[in-house]
């Protein structure tokens, strides 16, 4: 693995372990995101689950700030 690839790892790493810190209103609603996908969590790659989380945070962000 390169030092790009570690430091890609350690980011996805940190962005999935964001949403346990998050409130039940943003876990609900990624949830919700998650589900829309048609597969379960478990199913979902790592880089898709990231790019879910971050496309919802932009929009919870928008909604909530």
């Amino acid at each position: 693995m390169t030092t790009q690839e570690r430091l890609r790892f350690i980011d996805a790493c940190a962005e999935i372990g964001a949403i346990a810190e998050s409130n039940n209103l943003y876990t609900f609603g990624l949830s919700d995101c998650i589900a829309n996908t048609g597969k379960s969590f478990e199913e979902l790659t790592v880089r898709e689950l990231v790019i879910l989380h971050q496309d919802y945070k932009k929009l919870f962000n928008f909604i909530y700030s």
